[in-house]
């Protein structure tokens, strides 16, 4: 997780607040702070003062509930968009654009646009890898500021994913490993659920007041490959040659002995695709055993490579 990453998911915490935030509740919602109490107020203070310094109306009150009185945090978005004369939406907008314009080290800031369009290529683009490479390559999109906006205003959205209609009440918008993606209730599914934005098809649409409470936020930056998807996740269960476990301890969700000699390793699995790329990494030393229709649909999946 960046800097930039942590900034944005930052925003789009504080537009969405309805009340100020403490700081222990901004360390709980925004993905990519250390869970290090230390580490993690170090990094706050540098981020309060990253948006200070952009303007940012960062807004410092005393969060309700609280006694004695704690400092609570919020975006004043109606100071700040009665200045600009800004619509919610572009607001969140301008918001996003003003971070990834202000962490590009020797980058004009006008290279970032709004609606959609993504940086220029600076001559003297920053090499490969560093944190701030990644402003110029983040493309906020027309659904981001529509994203955030309903989230801000807790309002419902309907959209097509993978072909099907979705009706969701976003909770959080935020951005990792390169992609932005949207988590919320989903009404369809009756319970949370964790989106790709640049898996949406068409436009994000408007689709009523939103009812439910916030409930416990997924950080995509923790999520492998496999995990990702909207489903709620099959156990895999994979025997494991004695050499291959502590490789494989680190992905798994949970490692235990198998009879016999060697491990079973267990894996939340929502993308089989990316499950079945990682299980041929490992060759004959592990075998997919559990659940059976999982175990047919990975050879299914060999013999027909095999074919092609």
């Amino acid at each position: 997780m960046t800097k930039l990453e942590r900034l944005l998911n930052l925003i789009a915490a504080l537009l969405d607040a309805p009340r100020p935030l403490t700081a222990r509740e901004l360390q709980e919602r925004v993905v990519g702070y250390p869970d290090d109490l230390t580490a993690f107020r170090r990094a706050f203070e540098r981020d309060k003062e990253d948006l200070r310094t952009l303007g940012v109306p960062l807004a410092v009150e005393p969060a309700p509930g609280h006694d004695p009185p704690v400092d609570g945090y919020r975006i004043d978005r109606d100071e700040y968009g009665a200045e600009l004369h800004l619509e919610p939406d572009e607001l969140a907008a301008l918001h996003v654009a003003s971070n990834l314009a202000h962490l590009q080290d020797g980058v004009e800031s006008g290279r970032v646009k709004l609606a959609g369009m993504v940086a220029e290529e600076p001559e003297d683009r920053p090499a490969a890898g560093d944190e701030e490479a990644l402003a110029a390559d983040v493309a906020i999109g027309p659904r981001i500021p529509t994203l955030v906006a309903a989230a801000a205003d807790h309002r419902a959205v309907a959209f097509a994913y993978r072909g099907e209609r979705r009706e969701i009440e976003p909770w959080r918008v935020s951005f990792a490993r390169g992609h932005w993606y949207v988590e919320g209730f989903d009404r369809g599914r009756d319970a949370p659920r964790l989106f790709r934005v640049d898996r949406i098809d068409g436009s994000v649409e408007d689709a009523g007041e939103a009812v439910h409470e916030v409930g416990e936020l997924t950080d995509p930056a923790e999520l492998r490959a496999w995990e990702f998807g909207d489903g709620e996740g099959v156990e895999a269960r994979v025997l494991l040659d004695v050499p291959l476990v502590e490789e494989v301890r680190r992905l798994a969700d949970r490692v235990e002995p198998a009879p016999g000699g060697g491990a079973v390793a267990s894996f939340t699995v929502r993308d089989e695709r990316a499950f079945w790329s990682l299980l041929v990494g490992f060759l004959e030393r592990a075998e997919l055993v559990a659940p059976p229709e999982l175990r047919e649909r990975y050879l299914a999946w060999l013999r027909h490579g095999s074919a092609s």
